[in-house]
């Protein structure tokens, strides 16, 4: 078996940590790469924010296409020998195209789990005291073109040996479809039994079965249990949009915690005492468990959990049908170590034979040897092919999608407001409540234009035209990003002089009024010395050098800061008031050749009511600011010098002990109003010594986990960065300052931090209530990456640290209403 080119298309960026069927997506490049293949990939929908995903594909050599709207848009597609579709809608819009344009290529479809499953199960489950379920039109529908597409492919993979043979049984041929578990080859987990507490729930909220499984967890499973117990061993619920998703369910009950996406779930099974999966319906197989017993976890589920994975009850887990049985099941659980360890041991060991990667990676080889070697499907007849546009028109997650379109809208736009939608034609995306909704493009009756715009000029265009008529917001939802690829005229224009008010994975809208702030061109000398890898702050010389431009400051706009106010202000403001009479310093550089917010940021923390501020900033460069800024700029430095160089002199002059906090500022970060009250006061009610607000979600970001979380206050983490804005509580003085100057940049400073705050049992957090926005400056613009980081590894080898894995933990998460 020769490899050859090979072209994986999905939904979206194959974001491994954030969604299973996603990281399956991942590993199946990882293989194909392992064996010599050169990979393609695509996916159909353009994130926002796309640049750590597709980075890592392009570390790996994958040529990338985010979005992929046409196959045509691929070089020498006619040389593929292999197609690796996910999803079967994916698969649907792509086949036809694959069979006229690589002839030769088998075309195998990824179904990651069978959704027509899924949904008839939800559709048809029963619920005391109602009536049967039914089946309707549309869901019949959807079946008969999921089952379609797995026929017209060359070959068909499931995660489980039961949904292979239904495919094969469904469309008569015994072949098609063949079983390519999910690999997973996780270490067992380290800590003892005796030190293990709680009980774990993870998943991904975005998906329904999981938030189905949490409401029946939370309404009827926990409340079942002796509550003595469970306040010895508290329920967290963690994963993608819990705290949007469920956070309301665990409100109202104190032993269970929210704790939303983060980036490692290993450190989270490693600590549980047990992990639960009460899902009640659903499809395929659930990486979570296979995560759960593989470290040795044991895992209390539902019959529909346990699909597909071969397990036993009371051999491998414990299998419960019923709120009542369930509860009693981890009960046995928490109180008999005996059945814990028989279940922990014979657990690991099951899923290391049927999930391991060795296993995967031989029936990989099967899979490819196998497909490769059938006769290629002859395309299907023009007749046989239907007209769907966008190929997921129809699909659950599509209407999923509208649906969260809608909410975003009806959330963050202002009623009476005009809204575009960029849609085909879809008025399901219009119908908001209080606001209107207008078809973008669309004709002067008001209706969809029926095509896109033959380019930016021509959006753009329209765009003016529609916002001269009324229109007061533009929409875009997730099938749509690939807009801003595709129009890049428009995109520069729509960031150049309209805010985003929303900016996640189902929607970006933007709000046609105001203006964002400018940034100036760098200088041409500038960029010439960050090639040569110069520090901001090298000096001029007599030998003809041009000289440093004076302070660039970033004009701040209000609607800009506006944005920035915390969506629950009243929750945040409560907590205003344990900042009062508190001193905080706050110690800050600016770089007077580069654009800067600095005279903003001193100026909103110097607005600060209920604190006592004293600033301290060091001008690196030539010429100081004057004005505010300039008063309380007490240090100025021509020559390259790092920044904890600079810190550290402004620490020598001060009286440590007369400030309850001190703070560390960059100069390119924009601040909400009244930040420093808010921020302060949340940091001292949570009991943080030390903190960091979160970035929104444009900023630039090196570690996901600082990006801000929606509807809650805060996190208590073991990781704060140290950068841009870290505020210090007075009892750690004595363990961070002075800072270390050996390490001139400072990565690594908080796995450091971590460490010694842990071992003296202090609490560390990010506030997310009064974000920053970090995007005025790209990161590792005026010092040299690798420096940094080899800087990084001589600090970490001197130091007691904690890896970042371990660093990338939320033990507690504040909720707007605690």
């Amino acid at each position: 078996m020769s490899p050859g080119r090979a072209l994986v298309i999905s939904p979206r960026l194959p974001e491994f940590d954030r969604e299973s069927g996603l990281l399956r997506v991942s590993h199946l490049i990882d293989m194909l790469l392992r064996r010599g293949w050169k990979v393609t990939f695509g996916c159909l929908r353009t994130p926002t924010d796309p640049e750590r995903y597709a980075y890592e594909l392009e570390q790996r050599g994958v040529e990338t296409h985010a979005p992929l709207k046409s196959i045509d848009s691929i070089s020498d597609v006619s040389e593929f020998r292999l197609a690796i579709l996910a999803f079967w809608h994916v698969a649907e819009k792509f086949i036809p195209e694959l069979r006229e344009a690589a002839p030769s290529a088998r075309l195998v479809v990824d179904s990651i789990d069978l959704h027509f499953v899924r949904e008839m199960r939800d559709q048809l489950r029963f619920e005391p005291g109602s009536p049967p379920g039914q089946l309707d039109a549309d869901q019949a529908e959807t079946l008969m073109k999921e089952i379609n597409t797995y026929a017209a492919a060359d070959a068909v993979l499931t995660v489980s040996e039961k949904e292979a043979a239904l495919i094969n049984d469904l469309t008569a041929q015994p072949r098609l479809a063949m079983s390519l578990p999910d690999a997973e080859e996780l270490p067992r987990s380290p800590v003892p039994l005796r030190d293990r507490r709680g009980i774990l729930f993870l998943g991904n909220f975005l998906h329904a079965p999981n938030c189905d499984a949490a409401e029946y967890l939370c309404q009827e499973i926990i409340p079942r249990l002796d509550r003595s117990l469970l306040e010895e061993h508290p329920l967290s619920i963690v994963g993608t949009a819990a705290e949007e998703h469920v956070r309301n369910l665990a409100g109202g009950l104190a032993p269970v915690k929210t704790v939303g996406w983060v980036p490692s779930v290993l450190p989270y099974l490693n600590a549980a005492r047990v992990s639960v999966v009460p899902l009640r319906y659903g499809a395929g197989t659930k990486r979570k468990i296979v995560q759960a017993l593989m470290v040795g976890t044991p895992t209390v589920t539902t019959p529909v959990g346990a699909e597909g994975l071969g397990v036993q009850d009371g051999r491998q887990v414990l299998i419960a049908d019923d709120s009542y049985a369930f509860a009693r099941a981890i009960e046995r659980l928490l109180r008999r170590p005996l059945t814990w360890w028989g279940l922990a041991r014979r657990g690991r060991r099951h899923m290391l034979g049927l999930h391991g990667r060795a296993v995967i990676e031989a029936r990989f080889d099967l899979m490819l040897e196998d497909v490769l070697a059938r006769p290629v499907r002859p395309a299907a007849s023009e007749e046989a092919v239907e007209d769907r546009g966008d190929g997921v028109a129809r699909s659950p997650e599509y209407a999923e999608l509208v649906a969260q379109v809608r909410e975003a809208v009806e959330s963050d736009v202002p009623a009476g407001a005009k809204v575009l939608v960029a849609t085909r034609g879809d008025d399901g995306f219009l119908a908001f409540e209080g606001r209107t909704g207008w078809h973008f493009p669309r004709n002067s009756d008001g209706r969809y234009a029926g095509h896109y715009p033959a380019d930016s000029e021509a959006a753009i265009a329209h765009l003016e035209e529609l916002r001269e008529k009324g229109a007061t917001h533009l929409a875009l939802p997730e099938t749509a990003f690939w807009w801003m690829n595709h129009y890049e005229e428009l995109n520069g224009h729509l960031e150049a002089s309209y805010p985003r008010i929303r900016s996640d994975e189902q929607v970006i809208i933007w709000e046609l009024s105001g203006e964002r702030p400018s940034v100036p061109a760098e200088p041409e000398s500038q960029q010439a010395g960050e090639a040569a890898g110069r520090s901001d702050g090298a000096a001029p010389d007599e030998r003809g050098e041009e000289p440093r431009p004076e302070a660039i400051p970033v004009e701040v706009t209000p609607e800009l800061i506006q944005r920035l106010q915390p969506a629950a202000l009243p929750a945040a403001s409560r907590h205003r008031v344990a900042a009062r009479g508190r001193r905080a310093l706050v110690l800050g550089v600016y770089l007077t050749g580069k654009p800067n917010t600095a005279e903003h940021v001193a100026a909103t923390l110097a607005e600060a009511r209920a604190v006592e501020v004293s600033q301290r900033w060091v001008a690196l460069g030539e010429a100081p600011a004057d004005g505010d800024l300039g008063a309380v700029t007490t240090l100025a430095v021509s020559e390259a010098t790092p920044k904890y160089a600079l810190l550290n002199r402004l620490l020598a002059d001060e009286d440590l002990e007369s400030y309850d906090f001190v703070i560390t500022t960059d100069d390119d970060i924009v601040l909400p109003e009244g930040f420093l009250d808010l921020f302060l006061g949340i940091q001292t009610s949570a009991g943080y010594s030390l903190a960091q607000p979160a970035r929104t979600h444009n900023s630039f970001v090196d570690h996901p986990i600082v990006l801000q979380q929606r509807g809650v206050l805060a996190r208590q983490t073991l990781f704060v960065e140290i950068g841009p804005m870290v505020s210090f509580g007075r009892d750690i003085y004595e363990l961070v300052f002075p800072f270390d100057e050996s390490n001139p940049m400072g990565w690594g400073f908080e796995n450091v931090w971590a460490r010694l705050l842990y071992e003296r049992g202090k609490q560390e957090g990010i506030v997310d209530a009064v974000p920053v926005d970090h995007s005025i400056r790209p990161p590792v613009a005026h010092y040299t990456w690798s420096d940094a980081n080899a800087a990084r590894d001589r600090y970490l080898a001197r130091h007691p640290h904690f890896p970042y894995e371990d660093c990338f933990r939320v033990f507690d998460v504040v909720a707007v209403d605690r």
